[in-house]
């Protein structure tokens, strides 16, 4: 976080004010940890109250506290979605026919051949898919 601080002297993120939805991903992330045992019940229940009422991120900061703080909702770009079912569409039908060589080529030279295509094929796309779901 940076270090500039506003007039208040808080700083800009911990004023700012948190949303329905903030709210509701800290609550999940209170549910998770509940889940995985690092929360008691009475612990759980005072913390999801408190995180119902909270006003900004600082409160649900303190609510979360921790426990790794609030993760915040990141958006892709649509162009990047646009190009995995771009590269989707054209890539599939080569990765399909090559997985085919694989699994039922005749000879050893077929099924090495589709090996290698494949690794190909599928290279590329698995590249797009994790270019894809990666925040800007």
């Amino acid at each position: 976080m940076s270090g500039w601080t506003g007039s208040s002297g808080v700083e800009p993120r911990d004023a700012t004010l948190a949303s329905d939805a903030d709210r509701d991903r800290a609550v999940q992330q209170l549910s998770e940890a509940f889940a995985q045992g690092r929360l008691a019940t009475a612990e759980l229940d005072e913390r999801t109250s408190r995180a119902l009422a909270a006003r900004t991120y600082g409160d649900l900061d303190q609510v979360l506290a921790g426990l790794g703080g609030l993760e915040l909702a990141t958006r892709r770009h649509p162009a990047r979605t646009v190009v995995l079912w771009l590269a989707t569409v054209l890539f599939s039908p080569f990765v399909l026919l090559s997985g085919l060589f694989v699994l039922f080529g005749g000879d050893m030279t077929t099924r090495v051949m589709g090996m290698i295509f494949l690794a190909l094929t599928g290279t590329p796309l698995y590249c797009v898919w994790r270019w894809s779901r990666a925040t800007p």
